[in-house]
């Protein structure tokens, strides 16, 4: 095959407007050389797929021409991962559809297969899928994960499957992967506050814990599933374009860090010394916080005040509050309110958000309301009733939120992973901590943040409650320790929401492919400091020898992240409007 940028097949889904999330995944992943191809624009042709490297599928509907387009690409040489693909496709996969009254399963798990070498050190045994999956027999494919109805045990029917077929190889999800990540992260609207099963968490609130009540499985709460399920993507696409065209990712943290911390807390009956203490006892282990200020404490931060708060490099956010059980106008109103009063006290807006008592009206309108006021990240999915701790909504990563119409809404949720209040009282259900089983806790999350799950370590503390008569410092002290222990660097709300905008702002297109080099263009429309990138060390027979810069060597640093996964790193600082040449250079030992 020549080479061509890898692609994305897209479309309209009128059943499950969802499927196009897996752009969203991809961005998500740093992959940032996919082409996307619109089947409600355009058909899908040969011409399409020529020289494509690979081809990725999302859950649409294809005709017979398509199908045998796709089938002829593979055996001609492509790679192709579907998502759900149609049934006439079940012999390019390996896989027998179940026929009759069992031929699908809906919200089961994926379990693991362990044996396969491609899964060896993936870092979950199951995971969780939402939506409906067809029912495959294994025929002549490799399965990397098995269907089932528990998250322990598995009968002989196929979840993700990979196969050669001809000269290429193609990949299975039986379930849609835009679907179950969506689901996962942002629960489901039946739980929303104007759905039949409002206040599904009992609490007597519209809380965003509602919002996943009968979703997540108290049981996989620690495990980051919808990052997981992106992960295996990530392999897949390792396992079949490490051979062919090897593709550079754009990492998820600045300065190769393996993880972040983002410690912040809610200013609830605060006073001004309450904030200094918590700041002193910060700054002390060289951290940052942010700081969510409710109206009636936006007059704390005086002049004085907030230059000590810049200078330190905190942050400043919003905390409405519209009361326990807003409706949608009531939301909207406080939203608008209070980041208007937010700029009028400080000269500048607010960029972040966390609602007071994680209260969330519909399922994505309070997303829209921040949105609407310019807020760029919300913070408000966090554990509560019913979750002590963990990734409630599937990931430790700053994602979007997707509307019921498949459109993207322009806010980052980047989740709370655990709470002071939730682990000292009884109010999530479960008993509360001692400082000394909270603080292992802690510890047990940051190690599986930056070993593990490669994600955001993300609690927050009031600091009202860190007085001594209330919860105390201990629990925070041990978090602080820790992190410098690892050099785990944290980010106030600013800096992680221009990172992230300015890494996906970067525009990467491959300009060159063949004779062990691959050269990459890469242009930045806003300044980003320390953006690492990574290549896949192997190339068939070949190993990365050389990264080069517009013609100069960079200093490589190899890494086994992601569940062992072995990747060659580079950073680089990008100024506004510059474009570099990235090449990768590979030759095989002698």
């Amino acid at each position: 095959m020549g080479f061509q940028s890898p692609l994305l097949i897209s479309g309209t889904n009128l059943e499950n407007p969802f499927a196009g999330y897996i752009s969203e995944i991809l961005a998500m992943e740093g992959y940032f050389c996919v082409e996307e191809h619109d089947l409600s624009k355009a058909p899908l042709t040969s011409d399409v797929l020529k020289d494509r490297p690979l081809t990725i599928l999302s859950n649409v509907s294809l005709d017979e021409e398509e199908i045998e387009t796709l089938k002829s690409y593979v055996e001609g040489g492509g790679n192709l991962i579907a998502s759900r693909p149609p049934l006439e496709l079940a012999d390019l996969f390996g896989v027998k559809p179940v026929t009759g009254h069992y031929n699908l399963a809906r919200d089961c798990y994926i379990v693991i297969n362990d044996k396969e070498p491609l899964m060896e050190g993936f870092p979950a045994e199951s995971l969780q899928f939402k939506g409906d999956s067809e029912v495959y027999e294994p025929k002549e494919t490799r399965v990397l994960a098995w269907l089932s109805a528990v998250p322990y045990k598995h009968p002989n029917y196929v979840a993700v499957a990979l196969r050669s077929y001809g000269c290429g190889r193609a990949a299975l999800f039986s379930y849609d992967l835009g679907e179950t990540v969506v689901t996962l992260h942002q629960g489901v609207p039946e739980n929303a506050s104007n759905g039949p099963c409002a206040n599904a968490d009992r609490s007597g609130m519209f809380k965003t814990t509602s919002l996943h009540i009968k979703v997540l499985d108290e049981r996989q709460k620690m495990i980051p599933q919808a990052d997981l399920h992106q992960d295996i993507l990530v392999r897949l696409i390792r396992a079949m374009c490490d051979s062919t065209l090897p593709l550079m990712r754009v990492w998820h943290f600045p300065d190769k860090q393996p993880a972040l911390a983002f410690i912040n807390g809610d200013s609830d009956g605060m006073n001004l010394e309450d904030l200094t203490r918590i700041l002193d006892l910060v700054e002390g282990y060289g951290a940052r916080y942010t700081i969510y200020l409710m109206r009636e404490h936006l007059p704390l931060i005086t002049p004085k005040v907030l230059e000590r708060l810049k200078r330190r490099g905190h942050g400043l956010g919003v905390h409405p509050w519209a009361g326990p059980r807003p409706s949608f106008k009531e939301m909207d109103e406080e939203i608008t309110s209070i980041t208007k009063g937010f700029k009028e006290h400080f000269g500048f807006s607010a960029c972040s958000t966390r609602t007071h008592s994680i209260i969330w009206v519909g399922w994505v309108e309070s997303a829209k309301y921040m949105a609407k006021n310019c807020l760029k990240m919300d913070t408000s999915f966090a554990p509560g009733r019913c979750y002590q701790e963990g990734f409630i909504c599937g990931s430790g990563l700053p994602f979007k939120f997707m509307d019921r119409d498949g459109r993207l809404i322009d806010l980052y949720e980047q989740a709370t992973l655990e709470t002071d209040d939730g682990s000292f009282t009884s109010k999530t259900l479960f008993p509360p901590l001692t400082q000394e089983e909270a603080a292992a806790h802690s510890l047990d999350l940051i190690d599986k943040c930056v070993n593990k799950y490669h994600c955001v370590y993300h609690p927050y503390f009031h600091p009202l409650n860190i007085r001594e008569e209330v919860f105390g410092t201990y629990r925070l002290e041990k978090v602080l320790e820790k992190l410098k222990e690892l050099n785990v660097r944290t980010v106030n709300d600013e800096e992680w929401i221009k990172f992230n905008e300015a890494r996906r702002a970067l525009k990467v297109q491959i300009v060159e492919a063949g004779s062990g080099r691959v050269t990459y263009s890469v242009k930045a429309s806003k300044t980003i400091e320390d953006v690492t990138f990574m290549f896949p060390p192997q190339w068939g027979n070949a190993r990365i020898a050389h990264v080069r810069v517009d013609g100069r060597d960079s200093k490589l640093s190899l890494v086994n992240w992601e569940g062992g996964l072995e990747w060659a790193l580079i950073n680089l600082t990008l100024r506004e409007g510059c474009e570099v040449r990235i090449t990768c250079e590979y030759s095989e030992a002698r």
